[in-house]
């Protein structure tokens, strides 16, 4: 105790106090708001003159629940209405292990986003009727929505398993959360699970297809294709992007995925164990994978605000011709 308080070791003391608190201060309170706004040009090969400068816009992984601020959400629907988008394009993960809270507010946020060739979303690991994540075996499995997230995410820093790309047969029999997709219908926001969306704009179109979560065994490239005109660019949402390599030989010009939070602490040696991956190069960002363009969106949300290194965000793309 008497060496404590000499002065030497009480100045290390507060210097290590201050340390770990900026250091819990900033992933905790400040960067999980930092709200980016990411653009990128999509150049499309023989894109048609009317298609050229149309903008669209990706949210991704809000995750909505109690601990999500009315200031935050206020931002993003902010920064959406500036940029005025043709289309928002939503890749899953609304709500947070299959838990829908606070449904008028959630709504308010929802009917605020506004583009003139409409809104259209997929499903994310959290959007169905029960929650499913990685099992202690690596396989895609129903988990008790009741359990932390935190101490999920702690046993998991200690205990990483590598994702063995399996479905077990109950998260494979869950449907989509019906309290959900009614909200988002009813917010105007058409749900796309394993369809395909020709939207006409101008004197052309383009087709947008929206696949079931890969984590459910539920990502049916057969069925989502099956009347893709191929005259029309193709924009695909899958949420995983482990589902990537499974529709890369499906007609898209650009794959648009969520779910990583761009490795939410994106640290090396430490995102590995809390951003279960198969394809750990599908972490975030844009790339090209053979012929495609994809984006992986850090997203907005967590089930916990707690990101370092991995700011939030919302991208807009604009189309243009090569």
């Amino acid at each position: 105790m008497k060496l404590f308080f000499k002065k030497e070791n009480r100045k290390l003391g507060w210097d290590l106090f201050f340390i770990f608190s900026i250091l819990g201060i900033w992933p905790r309170f400040i960067e999980p708001y930092l709200l980016k706004l990411k653009r990128i040009v999509v150049p499309i090969k023989g894109l048609h003159p009317s298609l050229r400068k149309l903008k669209i816009l990706q949210i991704s992984d809000l995750h909505f629940g109690l601990h999500v601020q009315d200031r935050f959400l206020n931002k993003i629907s902010d920064q959406i209405e500036r940029e005025k988008p043709h289309l928002i394009l939503l890749t899953g993960d609304f709500i947070c292990q299959s838990h829908l809270v606070d449904e008028i507010r959630l709504s308010t946020f929802l009917r605020s986003l506004k583009a003139c060739h409409g809104c259209f979303a997929i499903l994310g690991n959290h959007d169905y009727e029960r929650y499913v994540s990685v099992n202690e075996e690596g396989d895609y499995d129903v988990v008790d929505k009741g359990a932390s997230p935190f101490l999920r995410g702690f046993k998991r820093f200690f205990n990483p398993v590598k994702p063995s790309g399996k479905v077990t047969i109950q998260a494979s029999k869950l449907s989509p959360h019906i309290g959900l997709t009614t909200l988002l219908q009813d917010c105007n926001i058409q749900v796309l699970h394993n369809q395909l969306h020709v939207c006409p704009i101008n004197d052309h179109a383009i087709n947008i297809v929206g696949l079931g979560e890969y984590m459910l065994g539920q990502t049916r490239g057969d069925q989502a294709f099956a009347s893709c005109n191929p005259s029309f660019p193709t924009i695909v949402m899958v949420h995983n992007p482990d589902a990537i390599p499974r529709i890369t030989s499906y007609p898209g010009d650009l794959i648009l995925a969520g779910h990583t939070h761009g490795g939410h602490i994106n640290v090396p040696g430490i995102w590995q164990k809390m951003c279960l991956m198969e394809h750990p190069r599908f972490k975030k960002g844009w790339l090209k994978e053979g012929e495609k363009w994809v984006n992986i969106s850090r997203g907005v949300g967590g089930t916990t605000p707690f990101r370092l290194f991995a700011s939030p965000e919302i991208t807009l793309f604009t189309l243009e011709k090569v």
